[in-house]
């Protein structure tokens, strides 16, 4: 099992924040009402003047300014990508949206499994997990989503400490087994 965390948002962020993002929506599934893989924003509009961190969050997406873009592209990794987002107002940055390609799954003792999977669109529905997350030995991505609750974004170890050392920020990293699912009440366990 290899050591992953979990990038995220920090609470106490002194960066602007996204206030609108023009989004190009997947059509939604006539049998389950679900909608689709998300389509990255279009443009985005910020709710303040401060500055851009070199991560900004609009869950579960996640932009990029120009120095974290240079410094991820120097890993040459095939896990990711990025598009160009327009930035609406009087911003003369540039960012980007980080699209994340790989996706890894759960081991099994995380008991997590799958209570539905629509028959048209093919959307699954996974349970909650047990205590954290741990990320079996099979998956060889530095950066990615886990393929049964995509809503997180991972990386491993080295990556991680990259990212530090390049003085990214606008970031916090959380060990992986400390992960707790914030909708777990939402979600159904094991059946």
């Amino acid at each position: 099992m290899m050591n992953v965390y979990k990038m995220s948002r920090p609470n106490y962020s002194t960066f602007a924040r996204i206030r609108e993002a023009n989004m190009k929506y997947p059509p939604i599934c006539s049998s389950c009402g679900r909608v689709g893989d998300r389509v990255r924003p279009l443009s985005i509009s910020f709710k303040d003047e401060k500055p851009l961190g070199d991560l900004t969050w609009l869950a579960p997406d996640v932009f990029v300014s120009e120095k974290c873009k240079a410094a991820l592209e120097k890993l040459k990794s095939p896990d990711f990508s990025f598009d160009e987002v327009e930035i609406i107002g009087n911003r003369k940055d540039r960012i980007w949206h980080l699209k994340i390609l790989s996706k890894c799954k759960f081991t099994p003792e995380c008991n997590v499994v799958l209570l539905e999977e629509c028959k048209i669109c093919g959307i699954r529905i996974f349970s909650t997990w047990d205590d954290g997350i741990k990320v079996g030995a099979d998956c060889h991505a530095g950066l990615f989503r886990l393929e049964e609750h995509a809503g997180m974004i991972f990386v491993e170890g080295e990556i991680k400490n990259y990212l530090i050392s390049e003085h990214i920020t606008n970031v916090d990293f959380i060990f992986s087994e400390e992960v707790k699912d914030e909708f777990a009440y939402l979600r159904q366990r094991k059946i």
